[in-house]
């Protein structure tokens, strides 16, 4: 194989992503209307923009056009499931090491699609909340906040792992949402300057407002991908350690990529 950067003994694509299409029906059912102009570009941070990451990326699309809602539903189609194990597969055939999505409610297929391949699997944020929760001791509660709370069912996070021996608390951020206009952290047309300022100061509320409610808040998991750019607010806010989707993947890739160390 041939290196990469110093130390490396891999070289290619090392994250592979499964990247929604925004489409017309996507924005009907998520904010009730369709942006004009819209056009996607999302901070730095965030999972959906390469920079975010330590290894280079690839996306890969899927088509949800027929399940406008994605898993961002109670009960997720199984017809996605299989759709995004074929992504999978590609990814894999094409020599990535590890593969995520761009929506934490994935880890509603977890378990199918890390079975279906060889290589390490991270849909979500979620899958860290057992690890957070052994980090911060089992009489503290891991905060979550999550796009939207409505839909995050048991089962969701019953396949993240999370069981009901782990203490957890969870807020949404459908209230922020509707107050804003649709897609706007990832909407081209505002500055990101402004599109981070309103993101911090919305993820800064509902922090306070979760560990107001849960004081035995010893941790906070991000689970929307869009929403790591934000962390810093918020871990600035609360005084506690904030993990998300992007740290999760930096960690994994350490693991599928290692760097031979200097002895001198």
């Amino acid at each position: 194989m041939t290196e990469y950067n110093e130390g490396f003994f891999y070289s290619g694509q090392v994250i592979g992503i499964i990247k929604e299409t925004r489409t017309t029906e996507f924005f009907k059912k998520t904010f009730g209307k369709v942006p004009e102009n819209y056009k996607e570009d999302f901070l730095p941070g965030s999972l959906e923009n390469a920079t975010s990451f330590e290894y280079p990326v690839q996306y890969k699309a899927l088509d949800i056009s027929r399940f406008p809602e994605g898993p961002r539903t109670l009960n997720p189609s199984p017809e996605l499931g299989r759709l995004l194990v074929e992504k999978a597969k590609e990814f894999e055939r094409e020599g990535v090491k590890v593969i995520s999505t761009d929506c934490g409610f994935y880890v509603y297929f977890q378990d199918e699609i890390a079975e279906a391949v060889n290589i390490p699997v991270c849909t979500s944020a979620l899958l860290m909340v057992p690890l957070v929760s052994k980090l911060i001791g089992k009489n503290k509660r891991v905060g979550i906040i999550t796009w939207d709370s409505r839909v995050l069912s048991k089962e969701h996070l019953r396949r993240a792992g999370i069981d009901e021996s782990i203490k957890i608390a969870v807020i949404g951020y459908e209230k922020w949402r509707e107050k804003r206009s649709p897609m706007f952290h990832a909407d081209a047309r505002l500055p990101p300057e402004k599109r981070l300022e309103m993101l911090e100061e919305d993820l800064v509320e509902a922090a306070k407002e979760l560990t107001q409610e849960y004081p035995d808040i010893g941790a906070i998991v991000l689970e929307c991908t869009a929403f790591p750019p934000a962390a810093y607010a918020v871990q600035r806010a609360t005084g506690l350690p904030v993990f998300d989707v992007v740290m999760l993947l930096n960690w994994v890739c350490h693991a599928v990529v290692r760097k031979r160390i200097s002895p001198v």
